[in-house]
């Protein structure tokens, strides 16, 4: 290399500055360089473990567009965020399709429906208080929840150390972080979000999710404290359309009113779905809300006065669906009128079981398609079902104990002349002239000529006050050549649920011969099955061990 040296009158100084630039210079491209080789040997890494098996993971050569509508199967569940374990399996699925390889991570990130759907629940790491009714484990950094079943096995558990100021500050950045992550990532697409245990200690974590407040189509609150509703009062919902509020947790000291915020015109302009759990109200806690967009509403063991609760079911103009679950029998006493309701689901936890109730019901719901009824004593059957809702193709009813009344059920069936699906579970409802009632003639009139599906427990039949003849007599009409007719509805399921150790069970084997000689759908099942309120209505479902 042939060098100059300066010329004599050059300064010193001169020369170490120039120097100094070319140190900076080889520094940076040689910062380069070894990013570039870095970059370099990953990509090679790739490509020899895609020559090594190209055949050993084919989905990674699916183009981005394919891969897209898959992972939109993986979307998570918005009704997830109801369920105390939902979000374990639902709100993390998008970190782990991004997992697998870089194709996917980039497809996953580019979906902001896989993004949208958020669990925030604030809590010391675990809570070891025997009292706690809710029974959760919160490990850090992870926004999952865990449910124990048996709180001997949480007792067992080795005790943690107390959460230092330094984990709590690092385990609020990294939830500020993980929220950030996903509302960047979701985009404009309408968020899912269930609050649990929001406090002060995550006023950052709720302030961010604000800036979002017009994104917000789905809300659960789950023992939100009154500093968090202060924070969230005097915000815009504009898309807001289900907002879900429970306070099961004991300490609790929300109220309605807390919920102001959200249950006025303009702030949640169209808010359309809303349900209360574990509320109490009195009449001096009543604020104005509207309630008159609502189309679905639901409560579950509200203790609301029976006039502030009148005042709420007035308003109920456009309900589509009602779902209450209650120990107070309110809703015989007031006449309320619903002219648009569809669907009505209705379930009296009695205190006292040996107490029947004699209030017949005086709600008038002209266009209702679908109704259940869960209670333990009433005095018939007549007394607790609509009597105006012509229109019903669905009824459900589980009575533990009705009194026997000659002509009872025939009059109920009588009023609804479009029904399609019965379920009784209970006891005294059928008689022989029930059953004769129901078996199609030539000669004489029937009811129920629509019905396709029937559900019945053994103890739907009165003691002693039905044949087997006379009710082989109406399954073979129904599901039988006469059943072809443009006026009658042939039977398409019947399901028989008895206990085998009872007087019935002559009854189980009989319709089982009969579903095994015709073919016909004749599901007969033991007591495993009992019949269970939900918010959905009345669910045949397996028999719930309670150890």
């Amino acid at each position: 290399m042939i060098t100059h040296a300066g010329s004599p009158g050059q300064p010193r100084s001169d020369i170490e500055a120039r120097i100094t630039a070319l140190d900076v210079t080889i520094t940076e491209i040689q910062a380069t360089l070894s990013a570039l080789q870095l970059e370099r040997s990953g990509l090679v890494s790739e490509l020899e473990q895609l020559q090594v098996s190209p055949v050993s993971a084919p989905i990674q050569t699916l183009p981005p567009e394919v891969l897209s509508e898959i992972f939109q199967y993986f979307r998570p569940c918005h009704s997830s965020l109801r369920i105390e374990s939902g979000p374990k399996e639902t709100t993390h699925i998008p970190w782990f399709l991004g997992l697998v390889c870089q194709s996917w991570r980039q497809v996953a990130m580019g979906l902001p429906e896989l993004w949208s759907v958020l669990d925030i629940y604030d809590a010391p790491k675990r809570t070891m208080d025997p009292w706690d009714d809710m029974g959760y484990d919160q490990p850090v950094g992870d926004k999952l929840i865990y449910l124990y079943e048996n709180f001997e096995d949480e007792l067992q558990r080795p005790p943690q150390e107390p959460t230092t100021e330094d984990d709590e500050g690092f385990d609020l950045e990294s939830q500020v972080d993980f929220v950030k992550t996903c509302l960047q990532r979701s985009k404009t697409h309408g968020l899912s979000l269930r609050l649990r245990g929001i406090n002060t200690a995550s006023k950052f974590t709720l302030e961010l999710l604000l800036q979002y407040s017009r994104h917000w189509v789905e809300l659960i609150l789950f023992t939100v404290s009154a500093a968090a509703f202060s924070q969230i009062r005097g915000r815009h919902f504009p898309r807001l359309r289900r907002l879900i509020f429970d306070k099961r947790r004991w300490g609790d000291t929300s109220d309605l009113s807390s919920l102001g915020s959200f249950l006025h015109a303009p702030a949640t302009p169209r808010l359309t779905e809303m349900s209360l759990t574990g509320l109490t109200m009195s009449l001096a806690d009543l604020v104005p809300i509207r309630f008159s967009d609502l189309e679905k509403y639901s409560e579950v063991n509200c203790h609301i006065h029976p006039a502030y609760r009148t005042t709420i079911f007035q308003q109920l103009v456009n309900l589509v669906s009602l779902s209450i679950r209650t120990e107070s029998p309110f809703m015989w006493t007031e006449h309320i009128f619903f002219p648009n309701l569809r669907y009505a689901s209705f379930a009296f936890n009695q205190q006292n079981e040996y107490e029947t109730m004699n209030t017949p019901l005086t709600f008038e719901m002209p266009n209702l398609e679908d109704f259940s009824l869960d209670a333990l004593r009433m005095y018939s059957l007549g007394s607790c079902v609509p009597q105006s809702s012509r229109r019903l193709r669905k009824l459900s009813v589980s009575l533990i104990s009705v009194k026997v009344c000659q002509g009872d059920s025939e009059q109920v069936f009588a009023l609804f002349p479009r029904l399609e699906d019965l379920s009784l579970w209970g006891s005294n409802y059928l008689m022989d002239s029930t059953l004769e009632s129901l078996t199609p003639s030539p000669q004489r009139p029937y009811l129920l000529p629509r019905l396709e599906t029937l559900r019945l427990s053994s103890t739907a039949f009165a003691h002693g006050q039905c044949k087997w003849t006379t009710l082989l007599e109406m399954v073979v009409g129904r599901f039988g050549p006469l059943a072809t007719t443009a006026a009658l509805s042939r039977l398409r399921s019947l399901e028989y649920v008895y206990d085998p150790k009872g007087y019935d069970n002559e009854v189980g084997k009989g319709l089982q011969t009969l579903q095994r000689q015709r073919g016909w759908d004749i599901r007969v099942r033991t007591g495993a099955n009992e019949a269970y309120w939900t918010e959905s209505g009345i669910q045949w479902l397996p028999h719930r061990v309670v150890s």
